[in-house]
Formats: structure tokens, sequence, C-alpha cells
């Protein structure tokens, strides 16, 4: 899975490649000179996911659900510290399949209805045509068990460990769930579900 960094200016891409190192499938790219996205690797099922260094965090349902349909993962503050601190981790985490920007508004009660509110205004038209709510649900029942927890922030691994799977048939069923929701990414496939109450917000 391909991860692209997206950073404001050179000197902030020079700090992350050396803090990132040399992590497979992990591209820093300048806003401006690149659109951050990456063409898909041979074998890649989704497109890359985006993780932003930028001066400012979300602070609508809009934002996050403008992010979240553009494939990004994460937002990180501009500020070299707080990268220091946080690019690593954040990297390891949406690798794993962990969705840092997801968790952040499903920590957010009251934002989380905003976003339900918004995909239910028409917003999530986009999302994959599911726009009659109520819907009925194409997942089976492990499978939005899985797709539960994966709104709640857990990877693959701790599914597997959690709900007693080998880590292949969690990677089997969420390609699955991506399939059944025609969903992008992860995140995407939690939004459908959000959208349509086949699971619950956290």
């Amino acid at each position: 899975m391909a991860v692209v960094v997206e950073v404001p200016d050179q000197e902030t891409s020079r700090l992350a490649r050396r803090l990132i190192g040399r992590r497979s499938g992990v591209q820093v790219v300048v806003a401006g000179e690149s659109n951050g996205s990456r063409p898909k690797r041979r074998g890649d099922s989704e497109p890359p996911r985006r993780i932003l260094v930028q001066q400012h965090e979300p602070r609508s349902a809009a934002d996050y659900l403008g992010m979240l349909s553009d494939g990004v993962w994460a937002v990180l503050p501009v500020a070299k510290a707080e990268i220091d601190a946080r690019l690593r981790d954040c990297v390891d985490r949406v690798r794993a399949g962990s969705s840092p920007l997801f968790s952040e508004l499903a920590g957010d009660r009251e934002e989380v209805g905003k976003f339900l509110a918004a995909l239910g205004a028409g917003l999530g038209d986009a999302a994959g045509g599911f726009s009659e709510s109520g819907r009925e649900s194409p997942l089976s029942d492990r499978e939005t068990q899985i797709l539960q927890r994966i709104s709640h922030g857990a990877t693959s691994r701790e599914i597997a460990a959690e709900m007693g799977f080998q880590l292949q048939t969690v990677k089997n069923k969420v390609t699955t769930i991506l399939t059944k929701t025609h969903a992008r990414s992860r995140t995407h496939a939690v939004a459908i579900a959000l959208s349509r109450g086949w699971i619950r917000a956290v």
C-alpha cells in the first residue's frame, strides 16, 4: 500500500524524508509541485493514502468530508517540533490501515452528527451512489463487525486478534467490503456505512 506525505515546502520535505527514512511505499511530495497522488503500483487495490502536513487541521464536517473523500488519512500541523514527534508514528499507523483523521472526527460527537447530516444532504451521493436512506446493507454480519471495528480505528492486525481470524482473512474481508460498498478505501467504506446506518457512529 502506497502512502503519500504532502508537505508545504522543500525544507519540510527534507525533514520529512529524514524522519521517515526508507519506509517502503512512502513518498514525500511538496504541495503545488505534485497533486499528492501517484499511479497505482501493480497489486495495489486502492489509491495512495495521503497524509497532509499543513498549517490548519480540519475545522468542520465539510472539511472532514472533503479530505476523507480525497483520500486523506491524516493531517499533521506544520510546526517542526510536532512533526518530529508525530510523523513517523502517523505514517506507521496509516500504513497499518488506521485513519487518524477519521478517528479524530469520530471522537467528536457533534462533528459526527454534522458529518452524517452533510452526507445525508447529498454529499454522500458521490460515495458509491448510495443515496436513499435506510438501504439494506450488502454486508454480511462478519463484514459489518469488521467495518465497525475499522470505524473505531482498529488495524487489520488488531481486528484479526480480537475476532480470532488470520490476518489474511481480515484483509480478504476488507477487500470484499470495499467491493460491496463501491468504496475507494477503508475510510470511504466507513463513511458510506455510517451514512446508511449499517454501522453505528462511535
